[in-house]
């Protein structure tokens, strides 16, 4: 993790008001996911593995909302889902 991310997770959980933690992830937001990725976030990965083995890739359409920052779309499409939200 970069010393940025760093400082933006300790600010996180330092801080009292949603305000504050509004204000750090706004600041963060540019670098958000290659921090996730860097720190060898795996879950997109590990939930679109779960999810083939449930869904066929012929299933029409797919929701990605509400799931974070839109990686496990990203993780669905490299396994072959096309109808992708």
């Amino acid at each position: 993790m970069s010393k940025s991310a760093a400082d933006k997770v300790e600010r996180i959980y330092k801080s009292t008001s949603e305000s504050e933690r509004t204000d750090v992830y706004d600041e963060w937001a540019r670098n958000y996911t290659n921090d996730l990725r860097a720190l060898g976030y795996r879950m997109p990965g590990i939930v679109a593995s779960l999810f083939a083995r449930y869904v066929p890739a012929d299933a029409a359409p797919i929701l990605d909302a509400g799931a974070g920052t839109g990686l496990l779309g990203e993780a669905l499409a490299v396994i072959g889902y096309k109808n992708i939200t």
